[in-house]
């Protein structure tokens, strides 16, 4: 009865290889011998219980880890490029100064996992689970990959230039002083995601939402923003420059000092917005609102304005040089020491508007009312 019993046990635990070397650092042809055995025999693969925790150091490229269990696990300073972790669960791993480029992590966890001064370029990170990974400081130029999840994940001032990411969740996450030029977030999460100093020129952003981040700062040039959700988003001196915004939420935004030089905001929403002291001169909006709002010093000059209402707002000292006007409503409105001239402005309502030392001249005015 001993002897059987002590055969079954050996039997359970003999895919367990003993494998490591008498210095006790493991090497690449035993990391590749222990998969091939655990997927011939068909067991769980288990990197870190059954070949210990340190991976450092070595090179594991074009290795398929998918599957594998790692967690806790160090992989730092590894050249993992190429290597498939789809599907691996990899928690709180060290992988800081990995080489990562061309790596499928296509469906695994790496959540809580530190990834910083990485080089993770054109890697995949679909359906992956990384909240509260650090990716801080490393170069993911390319990276791509849908239906992911990195809330509260650390990017401050890595490369993503080329990224391209759909139906992303970046909640809460920090993208400080990332460079992400020519990007790809369609429909994406940023609510109170940290973008500010980021650079985001060229990128589309088309159905993101950024309620209450911060993007103080940030560059959002030439960057597509068609129906975006900005509510309540602080982008104080943001640049936004030729953007594209049509149907955008702005309510209850700071877009103080902000640079809107052509920007393109038909039928959006700027409620109680803060626009003091905005470049937004020959920008396109067409049936706006931009009622309750302060406009102190902004700067709308030689834009084309159809439509608009910005009834209950301040505009006292603002500039609407030789801009086209038309259907515009002031009513309530503080117009007081604004510059207005050189315009073509048609059917405007000014009742109960303040146009104390208001200054109009040289301009082309039909159907006005309250003046």
């Amino acid at each position: 009865m001993v002897i059987i019993r002590t055969c079954i046990i050996l039997s359970l635990f003999s895919f367990i290889p003993a494998i490591a070397q008498a210095d006790g650092k493991l090497s690449r042809d035993e990391v590749v011998k222990y998969l091939s055995k655990q997927r011939s025999e068909g067991y769980l693969i288990n990197l870190s219980r059954d070949l210990g925790y340190d991976f450092s150091g070595l090179d594991l490229s074009n290795i398929n880890f998918s599957g594998a269990e790692a967690v806790n696990t160090n992989f730092k300073d590894t050249n993992l490029t190429g290597a498939d972790f789809s599907q691996a669960f990899a928690e709180n791993c060290n992988f800081d100064g990995a080489k990562l480029d061309k790596v499928n992590f296509t469906n695994a966890t790496i959540a809580g996992s530190s990834l910083k001064r990485i080089s993770a370029k054109e890697s995949i990170f679909s359906g992956t689970f990384a909240d509260k990974t650090d990716f801080s400081e490393s170069d993911l130029t390319g990276m791509h990959g849908n239906n992911g999840r990195f809330k509260g994940a650390n990017f401050a001032f890595s490369i993503m230039d080329g990224a391209r990411f759909e139906e992303t969740n970046f909640s809460g996450a920090n993208l400080e002083g990332v460079l992400s030029s020519g990007s790809n977030f369609k429909f994406s999460n940023f609510d109170s995601a940290n973008l500010s100093q980021a650079d985001f020129s060229n990128t589309n952003f088309y159905g993101s939402t950024f309620i209450k981040a911060i993007a103080t700062n940030a560059n959002f040039a030439d960057t597509i923003l068609f129906a975006s959700n900005l509510k309540s988003a602080n982008l104080d001196r943001a640049n936004l420059a030729k953007s594209y915004a049509e149907a955008a939420d702005f309510t209850e935004a700071n877009l103080k000092g902000a640079q809107m030089m052509g920007i393109v905001l038909d039928n959006a929403t700027l409620d109680k917005v803060v626009l003091d002291g905005a470049i937004v001169t020959k920008a396109q909006i067409n049936t706006a609102s931009i009622t309750n709002s302060s406009l102190v010093g902004a700067d709308l000059s030689s834009s084309i304005l159809r439509s608009v209402n910005f009834s209950y707002s301040n505009l006292y000292g603002s500039k609407l040089n030789s801009l086209f006007g038309k259907k515009l409503n002031f009513t309530n409105s503080d117009l007081s020491k604004a510059i207005i001239t050189d315009s073509k402005l048609q059917f405007v309502n000014f009742t109960n508007a303040k146009l104390t030392e208001t200054i109009m001249q040289n301009n082309d005015m039909q159907d006005i009312l309250g003046r």
